[in-house]
């Protein structure tokens, strides 16, 4: 007698329709699953273009109401720059303002005067390009409150690619009063032994100071510097 007829063997009752069902939605999961992981990307970077749309405008905003001259030129990619070309472009006979992207340092005061201050490299070659201006702008307080109040996030990224990925960029409108070059430094220092002291010099690389006073900023975020190398790209593809 076989096993299925036996009536002291245990009768399996297999609901097919059951399991199947299971499998399928297991299935429709996965696919679902694999099908956000494609879209996920497709969605970053549709978010990106809409914010460098919305940064360019802020940009056209800023240029349509000021007028300034746009820094750096074009003209200065991959040549010496003197400092008398620079107070020549950016101090202005025709008092136009000077529009920049430029990266926040730091927000001072000095005799109830606020000063806040930028660094800007000295061409859209964002990436390797080691010359650079430092911009101390004078300010009102109102133009640096919410800053000071709420300070950007600085995480161990910004340790270690502060230029590509921090997000205190901003759009800056000023008017520049002085610019001279930053030739050299002192270092002061001891020997191990702690029984004198040395001095060394340190030459620079190119890197100008500006002062002037600050007209208008609006925060770019991490968008401007993307915006700059977006530039980059177009420059040496025309080339």
């Amino acid at each position: 007698m076989s096993d299925k007829n036996n009536p002291n063997f245990p009768q399996q009752n297999i609901n097919y329709p059951l399991i199947l069902a299971i499998v399928l939605f297991f299935l429709c999961l996965s696919c679902d699953s694999q099908g956000k992981r494609e879209f996920k990307p497709e969605l970053e970077e549709a978010k990106k273009k809409i914010e460098l749309q919305q940064k360019r405008a802020i940009m056209n905003t800023l240029i349509n109401r000021y007028d300034p001259i746009l820094f750096p030129p074009k003209n200065l990619e991959g040549k010496k720059i003197y400092t008398y070309n620079l107070r020549k472009l950016l101090i202005r006979e025709d008092k136009k303002p000077i529009l920049f992207i430029g990266m926040l340092d730091d927000i001072t005061e000095k005799y109830s005067d606020f000063f806040v201050h930028f660094t800007r490299i000295l061409s859209k070659n964002v990436l390797f390009d080691k010359r650079r201006i430092t911009l101390h702008l004078k300010c009102r307080y109102e133009d640096v409150k919410s800053l000071i109040e709420n300070p950007p996030n600085y995480g161990w990224l910004n340790l270690r690619f502060s230029y590509l990925l921090a997000e205190d960029y901003f759009f800056v409108v000023s008017k520049i009063t002085d610019v001279r070059k930053i030739v050299s430094y002192t270092v002061r220092g001891s020997v191990p032994e702690g029984t004198e002291d040395v001095e060394l010099d340190i030459e620079t690389p190119d890197v100008f100071r500006a002062e002037g006073e600050l007209v208008e900023m609006v925060k770019a975020g991490n968008a401007g510097v993307r915006l700059e190398i977006e530039e980059m790209k177009s420059h040496f593809r025309k080339k």
